[in-house]
């Protein structure tokens, strides 16, 4: 998930919802419960019931799409973008980049990231 910058657990990281297990966990314990049992039956009348009870399984998030979608809206400002003025990368090749063919090359897509990033600090 990370090389796509999707950090599928945020949800869980609410710090309310760290609070209330640990104060569930200080009134009982559930050391010999399955894992996620608590999560499960919180979630039990929002998910179906298919959901909860399936195995554990793999997400292939549609990452060629995604970076498509962004280089369509992005895509040219690595042409004379601030990587291009600094001088860091050479302009030539930032255009090579920005072209619809290359675009799928692996380091395209850093490169634009890289650019957006320079251009929001």
């Amino acid at each position: 998930s990370m090389s796509y910058s999707v950090e599928p657990r945020n949800p869980l990281l609410d710090h309310r919802l760290v609070e209330t297990v640990i104060g569930l966990r200080k009134h009982a314990s559930d050391a010999g419960l399955p894992p996620k049992a608590w999560l499960r039956e919180a979630a039990r009348d929002l998910v179906p019931a298919a959901v909860l009870s399936r195995p554990k399984r793999g997400f292939q998030p549609p990452g060629v799409e995604w970076r498509a979608e962004v280089f369509a809206k992005h895509g040219e400002k690595l042409i004379d973008g601030r990587l291009a003025a600094s001088g860091l990368i050479d302009r030539k090749l930032l255009r090579k980049f920005a072209s619809p063919w290359r675009r799928q090359m692996v380091i395209a897509f850093p490169l634009l990231v890289l650019e957006l990033w320079c251009r929001s600090i």
